[in-house]
């Protein structure tokens, strides 16, 4: 995994860290790694996050991956949280979306300065939790890192935005 700073990105989208990749003996022992995409795919004042397989061959047609995804806080309170029973996934789909972690939009225009901005994307995605596909058999997958330092600035506007963020 690559631990590099947000300054190391550029001002577009689709740039990612990549996680530590993990295996599922359930899924014919098939190995998998997340992305974190600090400045989004499309829409760069969104977080994304993304599902891979290393090796796009092994898998079955289509299969169903279950998730539940937080972030985590400095402070360790859960700053987001998403859960899904099911997703599909087919063969052929080198990764798809698992989760739209944060909505960076109010942060990023409440304040101008580009220094802060650039310090947003440093801490965001610290934990997915658990990963499992859709027979709950898969290995539990705990705190796989996405990143070091992607956005450190959300740990002091996390609690003041947190509360009114909730819905988004």
């Amino acid at each position: 995994m690559e631990n590099r700073k947000c300054q190391l990105f550029s001002k577009t989208t689709r740039e990612s860290i990549r996680s530590p990749c993990f295996k599922l003996s359930s899924l014919d022992k098939t190995y998998w790694f997340l992305k974190c995409f600090p400045r989004g795919v499309r829409n760069k004042l969104v977080v994304a996050c993304k599902l891979a397989e290393m090796i796009n061959i092994r898998i079955q047609k289509k299969i169903n991956i279950g998730f539940k995804a937080y972030v985590t806080a400095f402070d360790g309170s859960s700053a987001f949280e998403r859960e899904k029973d099911s997703l599909l996934i087919e063969k052929g789909e080198e990764t798809k979306i698992i989760v739209n972690v944060w909505k960076v939009l109010k942060i990023s225009h409440d304040h101008g300065d580009e220094e802060l901005k650039a310090s947003a994307i440093n801490h965001i995605c610290q934990h997915v939790k658990e990963v499992l596909n859709g027979r709950m058999e898969a290995e539990i997958v705990d705190n796989i890192l996405l990143a070091t330092e992607i956005l450190r600035y959300l740990s002091s506007v996390i609690q003041e935005t947190y509360k009114e963020n909730q819905s988004l």
